[in-house]
This record gives structure tokens, C-alpha cells and sequence, in this order.
């Protein structure tokens, strides 16, 4: 449901951009911020629970009692999440954001979350399964009508604000509705209190990890609009939706990884695989991010209004946070072969309150550029925290050497492309085009490298 939300969010930053000035931007930002907040407390990530349960199931019997347990606890602990917010948002509103349609906006956006957070088990289902296809129609249909039916509402109908979150809630309500039919098979009407009991104890450690990795990706926002007001954080969030370009692929791989690492955790040749993953990943990661800063402005100017295009300052630490993030799918592979997923919400945790310290000192004298160091700091810390938790607690190995090396060349090159592009005047995109190209060389043959040393024995560690 986040690459859903996050392949919404940039498809509709043209759109939005130059129907909403960055104040009414920055809005839209927040609520979507508050959709997944919503989406944690009610899922409990109980669909991680499914994908870690899935293989383990004895037969098809298992398995549906596995996906009914856990989608109609989500339903119902959803609903009594969704009448809170609902009776918060006639008391709370006005007085304290400012904002009058708030209350009726907040209601579409919670109930949008529920709606999605009840499809994350079908869908995990059909990824389990291998069910490319019918995952992917899914993930294109939601986006698609929530484009279309958002726009109608905007435009055709005139609803402004509201009318954008109920093209949102029609578009999730249908996609929730096919993934209960493609999945009907393993759907039954009765819950098994041992199969819930089960799978809350693999997910209700992971939630506060969840909560906090949430909460350290909103801390950016949230100093913005206390220091600097709606409108920066309307051109932040401009800015982060063009990131959004590595985090859905981010998100794509990790929707793939997971169910073949699963698969793999118990065979010998793991550590070969899971060294091999990690390199692979960043080294692709590093290329296409190191692309994207390179034309960073350009893509922001086209896709937004000038008054957005300051934002692309702030654009290669919010990449570099997406790529060690989605590192930590690999990173904390120690935690799922052990099921002791505490670890994550350590983690977490630090990442979140360094972030929260270097975001307060940093836009104070650095603005919104600050905010994004803040994230990347503590994307880094969230990712290192867990390596080291996995090498404690399982017999597993990474190319750790490597693994910096191709870190310290991100950020040396992202800082060599911003440099050139903000004290170059004429001949900015050719110098900007020469750096790149030497970079991604040099990302491709260290890699390499890498990649060719498969022998266990001879890996550092």
C-alpha cells in the first residue's frame, strides 16, 4: 500500500502543483502523512506476519485461517482506529490547524488507510503466491483511479481538497474489493484465535519499528511547518515526490526480495545470496539516484512551477535516505530468520531521535536543506543499526567494505553534481553530465568487483 500511495503522490505532483498553491500543497503533504500513520496503527503489520507464516503453512487449510484471522482482525481493529479519528476530527480541527474543511477531509483520509490496510493481506497474499500479475493490475488500478477519480472530483465537481481524498477512497475501495475476490479461496468465515495469537507475537514487536521509521520519515515536515510555515514544506514536499521516482523502484525490489529471501533463509548458500543482494541492490540504487540528482532541478521545473524549483537542493539526501532505507529489507534479514523482530524498533528508535535533533539544529541555519541531512543521517544510523543486530544474532555475512565504498561515492558525487549546479552558470549540464558519467563508471566497477567474489571464505565479514 506505500508504493501504491507513493506512485499516486508523484503521477499527481504535476497536477497538484498547478492546481494548489504550495500553502494548500503543503496540506495535501501533511494529510498523506496522517494517511500513513493511520495505515500502521491499524495494520499492525500483520501482513508481514502472513509473508513470514505463508511458506511455514502445512496445507491450503492453514493458509485460510492464516488470511482470515489476520484480514478480519485488521477490519475490525481498523474500524474502532477509524471511529477514534473520526470523533477527533469534530472536536479538533479548526482551533488548532487553522484549517475549517479539515474535518470533513480527515474522515475520507483515515477511512482510505482502513480500506487499504485491509487489502495488504489479500495483496501480500498473491505476492506469496508468486501472482505477479493480478499484484500488479492491483497496484495499476488503484493508481489509475485514483488519478482519474480524483481529478473528477477536483475539477468536474469543483470539491477542492475533499474532492481529491474521495477520488482516493473510491479508487482503494475498489482495489480492496478484487484482491477479497482473487483471494476468496483462502478466505473463510471464522477466525483462528491461535493463527491470530501467532502472528500478532511476530507482528506487534515490528510496530513501533513501523511507527518510529514512519515518524523518522514525517520529522522533516513536521520541524519545517513549526519553523518555517505551510508553504516550505508545500516546495519539500514538491521536492520529495520527485524522489518518489527511487522509492517506488526501492519499493518494487523489496516487494520482490522478500518472498524469494523467505524462500531462502534456511538453505546454505544464503550468506552468498544475501552478500550478493546487498551489493546488487546498492549499486543499482546508487545509479539511478545518482541520475536523478544529476537533473534533479530540470525534472523539477518541468513536473512543478517556479515556485517550487528551489527544492532540488534538498532532492539527493532525500535519495540517499531512500536507498539506505531500502537497504534495511536486506540489512535485517538476522531478525526475520531468528523472528525476534524487536531489534527493528531499536533501531528505529535512534534513527528517529537523531533525526529529530539534527532537523532542529540544521534548518535553523540551513532551512529545508537541513531537514533532508537530518533524514539521511538517520536513514544511514536505521540501516547500520540493523546490520549490526543481524551479524549478532545469526550466522549471516555482508561485504561490508564495499558496501561504505559505494556509499562515500554517493555522497561525494551528489555534493560534486548540487556544487556544480548551483556556482555553474552556462555549461552547468554538460559539466553536471561529465561527472555523472565518471561517477557511474566507478560505482559499475567497484561493484563488480564485489559481485565477483562469491566464495564465502574469501568475503570479508
Amino acid at each position: 500500500k506505500r508504493q501504491i500511495a507513493k506512485g499516486i503522490q508523484f503521477l499527481m505532483l504535476p497536477i497538484l502543483t498547478r492546481l494548489f498553491s504550495p500553502s494548500d500543497y503543503g496540506i495535501i503533504d501533511l494529510l498523506a502523512t496522517v494517511m500513513g500513520l493511520f495505515s500502521i496503527l491499524m495494520s499492525l503489520s500483520l501482513e508481514s506476519a502472513i509473508a513470514r507464516m505463508w511458506h511455514e503453512a502445512a496445507d491450503q487449510e492453514q493458509r485460510k485461517k492464516l488470511l482470515s484471522s489476520v484480514t478480519f482482525f485488521i477490519a475490525a481493529f481498523g474500524s474502532v482506529v477509524f471511529f477514534i479519528a473520526w470523533v477527533i476530527s469534530r472536536v479538533l480541527p479548526e482551533a488548532i490547524t487553522g484549517f475549517h474543511d479539515l474535518e470533513n477531509i480527515l474522515p475520507v483520509a483515515v477511512g482510505t488507510a482502513l480500506l487499504l490496510s485491509i487489502s495488504s493481506a489479500p495483496q501480500m497474499v498473491l505476492r506469496m503466491e508468486r501472482n505477479i500479475i493480478r499484484f500488479g493490475v492491483l497496484q495499476i488500478a488503484n493508481t489509475a483511479l485514483s488519478i482519474v477519480l480524483a481529478l473528477a472530483m477536483i475539477v468536474y465537481f469543483d470539491m477542492g481538497l475533499l474532492g481529491l481524498f474521495l477520488g482516493y477512497l473510491a479508487a482503494a475501495a475498489f482495489v480492496l474489493g478484487l484482491g477479497i475476490y482473487w483471494t476468496r479461496n483462502y478466505l473463510q468465515l471464522r477466525v483462528s484465535r491461535p493463527d491470530l495469537q501467532m502472528c500478532l507475537k511476530f507482528s506487534l514487536p515490528m510496530v513501533p519499528a513501523v511507527f518510529l521509521s514512519w515518524a523518522d520519515g514525517q520529522v522533516d515536515r513536521l520541524v519545517l511547518l513549526f519553523l518555517l510555515g505551510l508553504g516550505v514544506v508545500g516546495v519539500y514536499g514538491a521536492a520529495a515526490k520527485i524522489v518518489m521516482l527511487i522509492a517506488v523502484l526501492v519499493g518494487v525490489f523489496r516487494l520482490a526480495w522478500l518472498p524469494i529471501a523467505l524462500s531462502r533463509i534456511n538453505e546454505p548458500s544464503r550468506n552468498v545470496y544475501l552478500r550478493s543482494s546487498l551489493i546488487g541492490y546498492l549499486a543499482i540504487t546508487t545509479c539511478l539516484g545518482l541520475v536523478l540528482v544529476a537533473y534533479s532541478r530540470e525534472l523539477l521545473v518541468v513536473l512543478t512551477t517556479n515556485e517550487y524549483a528551489g527544492g532540488y537542493v534538498v532532492i539527493p539526501w532525500l535519495v540517499g535516505a531512500q536507498i539506505a532505507y531500502g537497504s534495511a529489507s536486506i540489512t535485517n534479514v538476522g531478525m526475520l530468520i531468528s523472528m525476534k523482530t524487536g531489534g527493528n524498533s531499536i533501531a528505529a528508535a535512534l534513527a528517529t531521535a537523531v533525526n529529530i535533533a539534527l532537523s532542529l539544529v540544521l534548518v535553523a541555519y540551513f532551512g529545508m536543506w537541513g531537514a533532508a541531512i537530518g533524514s539521511f543521517v538517520a536513514a544511514i544510523i536505521f540501516t547500520s543499526l540493523l546490520l549490526w543486530l543481524s551479524l549478532r544474532q545469526v550466522d549471516v555475512s555482508f561485504d561490508i567494505p564495499h558496501a561504505l565504498g559505494l556509499g562515500l561515492l554517493y555522497v561525494v558525487a551528489s555534493a560534486g553534481l548540487i556544487s556544480i549546479d548551483q556556482y555553474s552558470a552556462d555549461g552547468s549540464v554538460i559539466a553536471r553530465t561529465v561527472l555523472l558519467t565518471v561517477s557511474l563508471i566507478l560505482v559499475l566497477l567497484f561493484s563488480r568487483r564485489s559481485m565477483g567474489r562469491t566464495d564465502p571464505a574469501t568475503m570479508p565479514l
